[in-house]
């Protein structure tokens, strides 16, 4: 099988590229920093895209062949309008050209964060209710992965029904080792607004 990966050089996304290749399947990783892990250039299993999520031609080339797609990358934006753009509309686009390309699995990283503040008997059930942009945008995300199960299921205006599986994974914080020699590793970015708060109180 030939696996898309966006956001492999990651903290979440080094594990999961390292466990997709020792289920023995190919990568094609699309990356702005390939140096980011050195190791990738030596392994054969691994096709390196060097390009952004926000260059959709990019995206629409490198999806051809492709059997499953992994969707772990973030596009940070600082305000509500740059968010959309930056990452929903993107996730959007990928959802669409993963169905154009032929792919049979996609499965998109969300977040606890598109579940909001912790609240009593919480489960995968719950409403979502973002308290911030960052959420916000997963919570979007999430909206349209359904969307698209609906509009691709004989609802909407396509005629043949979709062969595409979606599903969604929410991770909470996380914060890990390099899963490559000489990798980098970057924690979740919510830790330094956690860290500004409690130094501001």
């Amino acid at each position: 099988m030939k696996v898309f990966i966006t956001g492999g050089t990651g903290n979440i996304g080094q594990y999961v590229t390292k466990a997709v290749l020792a289920a023995g399947h190919q990568v094609v990783l699309l990356t702005r920093t390939p140096d980011r892990i050195p190791a990738y250039a030596d392994i054969p299993e691994i096709e390196i895209v060097k390009g952004n999520i926000l260059e959709l031609d990019i995206l629409e080339k490198a999806l051809q062949g492709c059997d499953a797609v992994i969707h772990i990358a973030l596009g940070w934006g600082n305000t509500p309008v740059k968010m959309l753009e930056h990452d929903t509309k993107v996730t959007v686009f990928l959802m669409e050209a993963a169905e154009k390309a032929g792919v049979s699995q996609m499965i998109y990283t969300s977040s606890t964060a598109a579940m909001g503040p912790l609240r009593d008997g919480m489960d995968e059930t719950a409403l979502l209710l973002p308290g911030d942009l960052y959420g916000a945008t997963k919570a979007a995300s999430e909206m349209y992965m359904i969307g698209f199960n609906r509009y691709y299921s004989g609802q909407g205006a396509p005629s043949e029904e979709s062969k595409l599986r979606r599903n969604v994974i929410r991770p909470g914080y996380t914060f890990s080792n390099p899963a490559f020699p000489l990798g980098a590793s970057q924690s979740d970015q919510r830790f330094n607004q956690i860290a500004k708060a409690v130094l501001q109180n």
